[in-house]
C-alpha cells in the first residue's frame, strides 16, 4: 500500500477555527477524512506541528523511509496569504 504523509506547520491546527471568512470552516481533520474516504487504496497519515524543529525532524524521519514532496512546499508562505 502506498503511504502519504501529510506534514502541516503552524497554525494549521486552526484550520477551520480561525479566520473562517477568510479560511473556511472545514478543518484539517474533516479534509483529512475525506481524503481518506477519497482515497481509500492509500495509508494517509498526519503531522502537524507548530515547531519548527519537530516539522524538521519529521521531515527527516520521512527522508530515511524514502519520500518525495514538491519543492515548492518547503516555505512559510500560506497558500492563502495575500501578496
Amino acid at each position: 500500500m502506498t503511504s502519504i504523509l501529510i506534514i502541516n506547520g503552524p497554525n494549521l491546527n486552526l484550520t477551520g477555527r480561525r479566520e473562517t471568512g477568510i479560511y473556511g470552516t472545514t478543518s484539517f481533520e474533516d479534509f483529512l477524512e475525506a481524503l481518506r474516504a477519497r482515497y481509500p487504496d492509500l495509508s494517509i497519515d498526519l503531522f502537524q506541528s507548530n515547531v519548527e524543529g519537530e516539522l524538521i525532524d519529521a521531515l527527516q524521519a520521512a527522508a530515511r523511509a524514502s519520500f518525495s514532496t514538491p519543492a515548492d512546499t518547503h516555505t512559510h508562505r500560506s497558500p492563502y496569504a495575500t501578496p
